[in-house]
């Protein structure tokens, strides 16, 4: 049970560090770590393939949907539910 609702926070936990880092939607934050971070291993060119850029990409991405619903981890969350259910039941007999 632990590892389904790991599965299904993961997306809020890796924006909620990304905030705390600094990475936002509009970019990255001034002052910030992610800030200090590229000053001083980028400059103003960060390369496309970093982790660096997908941070970027990620917190840009996961702050547009500000609904709180997210079909893909909730169609996850209830198939791993389901399965969870059988495999508690299967176990019970």
């Amino acid at each position: 049970m632990l590892l389904i609702a790991l599965w299904i926070l993961m997306p809020r936990v890796l924006r909620g560090i990304l905030n705390l880092l600094g990475f936002k939607s509009g970019g990255v934050e001034r002052d910030s770590y992610a800030a200090r971070y590229q000053s001083y291993n980028y400059g103003s060119f960060v390369p496309e393939d970093s982790w660096f850029a997908a941070s970027q990409s990620r917190a840009a991405i996961a702050e547009e949907d500000t609904s709180g619903y997210n079909p893909n981890v909730t169609a996850r969350g209830v198939v791993l539910l389901v399965v969870s259910i059988a495999i508690l039941l299967t176990a019970a007999n």
